[in-house]
């Protein structure tokens, strides 16, 4: 939503978009606790039209020459080393093997994924969707069937 003004402000900037299956995205969201700045959080329909609309406003972007490197989550996890590799070569850096030890940092994190985000790569949140077969209408009524983002 913000990419022009990131644009702006930080012209050579490189943008990153990771973005997994829709229905993990979505389930992911539900199941945490967001506070009430996010209401839309605790309802699937809700989750589910947001995504739809930040999904028109990346679709926008990647369509434009606006230099996004684009990259499924699901292909970070099955192969991390490369994916990490051309990442770090897309924003000009040059490859450091510690890249693939992130979790091993001291530093501070402080969003909701924080226990990810000191933990390696794990496999266990993809297609999570599936465990909730019974329970995803609210989303396919608004994204559709789950396996056309396979």
């Amino acid at each position: 939503m913000h990419r022009a003004l990131i644009r702006q402000l930080f012209p050579d900037a490189p943008i990153i978009h990771c973005h997994r299956h829709p229905f993990d995205t979505c389930l992911s969201i539900y199941f945490k606790k967001f506070n009430d700045n996010h209401i839309y959080a605790r309802d699937l329909s809700e989750i589910a039209r947001f995504y739809k609309k930040y999904r028109e406003i990346m679709d926008l972007w990647e369509d434009t020459s606006a230099g996004i490197f684009s990259l499924r989550y699901e292909d970070l996890v099955g192969d991390q080393e490369r994916i990490s590799r051309a990442i770090i070569s897309h924003i000009g850096l040059e490859w450091d093997n510690e890249c693939l030890r992130y979790y091993d940092s001291s530093r501070l994190i402080m969003t909701p994924s924080y226990t990810q985000a000191n933990a390696p790569v794990y496999a266990d949140s993809i297609y999570r969707w599936k465990n909730y077969d019974g329970h995803l209408q609210p989303l396919i009524d608004v994204l559709g069937s789950p396996e056309q983002y396979e």
